[in-house]
């Protein structure tokens, strides 16, 4: 509650085996047209049957607990469903490789065209709704695969995966029935509105109102909605408002309620497109609900269902851009490469220079840890049941986004000024992927979301141990044991439960985790419950358990490789060993700057400079070059 009464008051809400026809009991709801052109003949086997649920594990290593049982990377897939998946992968993949390679001739609408007829729209849907109901990691490989085109990769969850999640979680069986076989087939195209012209995302001032009619058979809705993605193709809107008898709506105390709005009902008008920095083919539009009419069926949930599921479906973690940026940067990779190896510097081949060498070696790195700490995450939430991983996917998506970021800029420099001519599609990559960290999510204030959850679990679990230290005078003998104890490594065994040649990253692992929980512990111990008012530092310790955890999916999954065998498994083990160095290093800064204070790690500094600057409204220092003589 700590870490949600902080983003609330921030505002920061601005995310069987064969082959076989089978009958569906909603065909007769979709156009024949539909069932003739795409294939809903696939279906998968059973998915694997979910393990009893466990402690939450990155919120432990706050405790420096240790779960061993996450030291294995976990298997999602039975042997039949992961063989099941990739056949129908295949096509998918093929096709998006054609794309790659010919960017300057695709168009949106063949694209999505041809994905509808490979069945891609059927991923996230129930199979007795024609769906495929692929799990987490199947539905993150499929992202993954599409976000080569990056802008694909966002109509995917924004036009796809957030709207049926929505439908699934609060649609009654009637309306499920209704509309999510037509979102299968692609003749709904949904998509979500909830931001405000003037409010932003912000739960409090949602101005957009739903009133009960007189003879209490639909809604009237009016409102107006900005940021709307593909809102001007969309036919279907799911529409968060305020709602209730006409004369009893307070939209500052109302909860809110969704709607499910089809374009058909009238009064809809899409307008103002505009077209983004990135994601060019994913304009945002403004949308107007005037005296729209909506049968009462078509709310969803309850009238105070909307808040919470806004809440969740924005929060850190939750907006499916970890697999975007993954897609994205392999994408760029793939040409990246291509490049340096047909390109000369200096009358030698670009490839030879160490420099270049540098910056590949931290992009495929990086990709690796990335790639790691997704599937990590998505296997963990498909192998238990109802597992708390509100922690891991919070920093999943926070490094993934920053990093594709970072090593794509890197990669622009090596390849100069052809980056800054339009006809290339470099810059355009690099505008697409600052979508993840600027438009869909915000690094800052994940980082110090992701600070307040961790500190919140310790708070509960050694809240009468840091009562004592914040109390030193009156618990003596207590201090006075901690004190000549404190220093000492915790021994968690984690190379015992990894492959042998990563017996050095282990012990940079653990570590990692002393780090984290001794600063955690210090932290309370410093501010208590001011502690959310300290983001330098929680940014910091953000981002310091981001990096432990980061590690521990590495290292689980180049054991995994290496046990089993799998192709370049050797080169598994060294990245995985380079990555434990590389992490030891960026947490012992980190660590160090926290355990240093405000007064000497340049906080105090930058409080006081912020505030001059607000004083002058601008920059203050005179210019080197006047004199006073």
């Amino acid at each position: 509650m700590l870490a949600r009464r902080f983003l609330c008051r921030r505002q920061l809400w601005h995310a069987s085996c064969i082959c076989t026809p089978v009958r569906h009991t909603q065909s007769q709801r979709v156009s024949q047209h539909a069932l003739d052109t795409i294939n809903l003949e696939t279906r998968l086997p059973a998915p694997v049957k979910r393990e009893p649920q466990r402690q939450p594990f990155a919120k432990n290593l706050f405790l420096a607990a240790f779960d061993h049982v996450f030291m294995y990377y976990p298997e999602p897939q039975t042997k039949d469903r992961h063989q099941r998946f990739f056949e129908w992968l295949q096509p998918i993949e093929k096709y998006m490789s054609e794309c790659l390679d010919d960017l300057e001739n695709i168009r949106k609408d063949d694209v999505l065209a041809h994905l509808r007829e490979l069945g891609v729209f059927r991923a996230c849907v129930d199979e007795q709704y024609l769906g495929l109901n692929l799990n987490h990691s199947e539905s993150a490989r499929l992202v993954e695969v599409l976000s080569c085109l990056p802008w694909l990769g966002c109509y995917m969850v924004k036009n796809h995966i957030l709207p049926v999640y929505i439908i699934s979680t609060l649609g009654s069986a009637e309306v499920k029935e209704k509309y999510l076989p037509k979102i299968a087939t692609g003749e709904f195209v949904p998509t979500v509105c909830f931001t405000e012209p003037e409010n932003g995302i912000n739960t409090r001032n949602i101005s957009t109102t739903a009133a009960q009619s007189d003879c209490g058979t639909h809604w009237i809705l009016n409102g107006e909605k900005t940021f709307v993605v593909n809102g001007h193709d969309a036919n279907l809107f799911l529409v968060f408002s305020h709602c209730g008898h006409s004369h009893a709506i307070i939209t500052t105390q109302t909860a809110l309620s969704v709607f499910l709005v089809e374009r058909e009902f009238g009064g809809v008008v899409s307008e103002d497109v505009k077209n983004l920095v990135g994601l060019r083919d994913s304009p945002v539009c403004t949308v107007v609900f005037k005296d729209t009419k909506v049968p009462k069926e078509n709310l969803l949930g309850g009238i105070k269902s909307g808040t919470n599921i806004l809440i969740d479906i924005l929060a850190p973690g939750n907006r499916n851009l970890a697999a975007q940026a993954v897609g994205t940067l392999k994408g760029f990779t793939k040409i990246l490469t291509r490049h340096v190896i047909q390109r000369k510097h200096l009358d030698r081949n670009l490839h030879e220079f160490e420099s270049t060498q540098e910056v590949i070696g931290k992009m495929a790195s990086t990709l690796y840890g990335m790639e790691s700490m997704l599937y990590y995450t998505t296997g963990i939430m498909d192998t238990f049941e109802n597992q708390d991983c509100t922690l891991e996917k919070a920093m999943v998506e926070t490094y993934c986004a920053s990093e594709c970021v970072a090593r794509i800029y890197e990669g622009l420099q090596i390849i100069g000024a052809q980056t800054y001519l339009r006809e290339n599609p470099y810059l355009r990559v690099f505008e697409d992927a600052l979508s993840y960290t600027l438009f869909d999510g915000y690094n800052i204030d994940s980082n110090t979301y992701i600070a307040l959850v961790g500190l919140q679990h310790v708070g509960k679990n050694l809240r009468h141990h840091i009562f004592k230290l914040r109390n030193p005078f009156n618990f003596p003998n207590y201090i006075l044991k901690w004190m000549l104890g404190k220093d000492h490594r915790i021994l968690l065994k984690t190379a015992d439960h990894l492959h042998p040649s990563l017996a050095s990253g282990s012990t940079e692992l653990e570590k990692c985790i002393t780090r984290l929980q001794t600063v955690s512990v210090l932290l309370l111990e410093r501010h208590g419950t001011d502690v959310a008012e300290r983001q330098m530092e929680l940014r910091r310790i953000g981002e310091l358990a981001t990096r432990t955890f980061a590690l521990t999916a590495v290292l689980s999954r180049a054991s995994r490789a290496y046990c089993i065998g799998l192709r370049n498994h050797e080169h598994d083990r060294h990245m995985a060993n380079s990555f434990a160095i590389l992490s030891i290093d960026k947490v012992q800064v980190l660590a160090d700057e926290i355990v240093a204070g405000e007064w000497n790690n340049g906080d105090k500094f930058n409080k006081t400079v912020a505030e001059l600057m607000y004083d002058k409204k601008d920059y203050f220092a005179e210019h080197p070059l006047n004199r006073t003589y």
